[in-house]
């Protein structure tokens, strides 16, 4: 991304009235959901996604939800992601394809196991942490 928004602010051609804010001095997450308020975004198409959650804060995640929502509604749009966040595979009404050692397969938000892991995750993670910190008890 920080390729791309140099390409973005050095290209840039202010005669033309651009709406588009200078990339650079916002953080990445901040910098990506201005991205969606540009005309990049507006219009009918295919919007292809890489994983457009890292580097967001939660708040930042349910943001860009909506705007997938906005997108999604639109007519003449599709949007094609690839996440591993529990919060993005949330959108009502995406076709979800989880890819994993057997290919991939439909499925569903509830048995997708990167929810499955953030929700054991969240309950114990003393449970996950034990496997990777050691504590000052083991020494």
């Amino acid at each position: 991304m920080h390729g791309l928004f140099t390409y973005l602010d050095t290209s840039r051609d202010d005669s033309t009235h651009t709406q588009d804010p200078y990339f650079h001095p916002l953080s990445h997450g901040q910098s990506f959901v201005a991205m969606l308020g540009t005309s990049r975004f507006s219009g009918r198409g295919l919007f292809v996604m890489d994983e457009p959650e890292a580097g967001l804060s939660f708040s930042a995640q349910l943001a860009l939800l909506g705007e997938l929502g906005t997108l999604r509604d639109r007519a003449g749009t599709q949007i094609l992601l690839a996440t591993h966040s529990p919060v993005v595979a949330s959108l009502p009404g995406a076709t979800i394809l989880e890819l994993d050692d057997d290919g991939y397969h439909h499925s569903s938000w509830d048995e997708l196991a990167l929810v499955d892991h953030h929700r054991r995750f969240l309950h114990r993670p003393d449970s996950y942490l034990r496997h990777l910190i050691s504590s000052e008890d083991d020494d």
